[in-house]
C-alpha cells in the first residue's frame, strides 16, 4: 500500500480504495485509533469525486471502530458526518444504518431517551425501504435499547420480533437478551425457555462464540435472582465473572470486529464486545445480591 500511495497520480478514486484499504490493515491488528487518519482520508477522498455512498460507508464504519476503541463521543462526530452527507439524498439503506449507529453510541453515552428517538427513527425509515431485513433489524436495534431503558416487556416483545422475522443479528445474543429482559419482570419460566434454545442455534464467529458461557451464566444467575434463590444466583454470577475474565485475557478485538462485519453484514456499531465492563457489570449484580435482605432470600415456590 505505501508504494501505491507513493506513486503519485491515480486521483481521488485511487486515494480512496488506498485509504480504506489501509485503515482495514490496521483494525484487523487491533490499531483502532491508529486506522483514524486513513479512514478520514478513504472518506474525504470519496466525498471529493462525488460518491456519497462511498463516503458515508467510511464515516460509518469510522464511527465503528472508534466505539471499538471506546471513543464514543468520536464515534458520534463520526456518525454525524455521514448524516450530514446524505441528508436530502435518497440513500435510505445508508439512513437505517446511520440511524442504528446513532441509537447504539447515545446509548452508549448514557443518553438513553435521545437514543430510543433514534431507534425509532430508524424504523420509520426502513419502513419507508420497505424491506423486511431493515426492518426485523431496527426491530431487534429498538428491543436491545428498551432493554437498557429498563422498559423489559417492551424489549422482550420487540427482540420475539426480530426474531420471529429472522433479523440479520446474532440470534443467540438476541435470545439472551431477551431471556435478561423476561427475567427481569420475573417471567421465569420463558426466561428459561429462550436460554434453552440459544443452544440449539447455530453459532458463527460473529457470534463471539467465547462470550457465550458467560452471557449464559449471568442470564441464569438473574433468573435464579429472580426466583429468591440467591444461593444458584451467586454461584452462576460467579461463574459469569471468571468467564469474563477468561475473555479479558485473550481478547482480539481486530478478530471480533471483522468476523462480526463479515457473518452479520451489519457494522458492529458498538464494537464486538467490552469484557471489562461485562465484568464490572455482573460483579455489581453480585454485590447487589449480597445486599438482599435475608427474609427474601429463599427460594420462591
Amino acid at each position: 500500500m505505501q508504494r501505491v500511495a507513493g506513486r503519485g497520480g491515480g486521483g481521488p478514486d485511487l486515494a480512496q480504495d488506498v485509504g480504506y484499504a489501509r485503515a482495514l490493515a490496521l483494525v484487523r491488528r487491533g490499531k483502532f485509533r491508529e486506522s483514524y487518519a486513513a479512514q478520514t482520508a478513504a472518506g474525504e477522498a470519496a466525498e471529493r469525486v462525488g460518491r456519497p455512498d462511498l463516503a458515508c460507508s467510511c464515516w460509518l464504519e469510522a464511527a465503528c471502530v472508534a466505539a471499538c476503541a471506546g471513543e464514543f463521543e468520536r464515534a458520534l462526530g463520526f456518525i454525524e458526518r455521514g448524516a450530514r452527507l446524505i441528508s436530502g439524498r435518497p440513500m435510505v439503506w445508508f439512513e437505517v444504518h446511520i440511524l442504528a449507529a446513532r441509537a447504539y453510541v447515545l446509548a452508549r453515552l448514557g443518553r438513553l431517551e435521545e437514543a430510543w428517538t433514534a431507534a425509532e427513527h430508524e424504523a420509520a425509515a426502513a419502513e419507508r425501504a420497505d424491506t423486511p431485513g431493515l426492518c426485523a433489524a431496527a426491530e431487534h436495534d429498538q428491543g436491545m435499547i428498551a432493554l437498557w431503558l429498563g422498559e423489559h416487556a417492551r424489549a422482550a416483545e420487540l427482540l420475539a420480533g426480530a426474531l420471529a422475522h429472522n433479523a440479520s443479528v446474532s440470534r443467540p445474543l438476541a435470545r439472551l437478551a431477551r431471556a435478561e429482559a423476561l427475567a427481569r419482570i420475573e417471567r421465569c419460566d420463558e426466561a428459561e425457555e429462550e436460554l434453552r434454545s440459544v443452544a440449539l442455534e447455530p453459532v458463527r464467529p460473529g457470534d463471539l462464540p467465547e462470550t457465550l458461557v458467560p452471557r449464559m451464566a449471568r442470564v441464569q444467575g438473574l433468573i435464579a435472582a429472580a426466583r429468591g434463590d440467591t444461593s444458584v444466583a451467586g454461584r452462576r454470577l460467579d461463574e459469569a465473572a471468571v468467564g469474563w475474565r477468561r475473555v479479558l485475557d485473550r481478547t482480539r478485538d481486530g478478530e471480533r470486529y471483522t468476523s462480526s462485519f463479515a457473518d452479520l453484514a451489519r457494522p458492529p456499531v458498538l464494537g464486538l464486545v467490552e469484557p471489562e465492563r461485562e465484568l464490572d457489570r455482573v460483579l455489581s449484580e453480585l454485590a447487589n445480591l449480597e445486599r438482599t435482605p435475608v427474609s427474601s432470600r429463599s427460594p420462591r415456590a
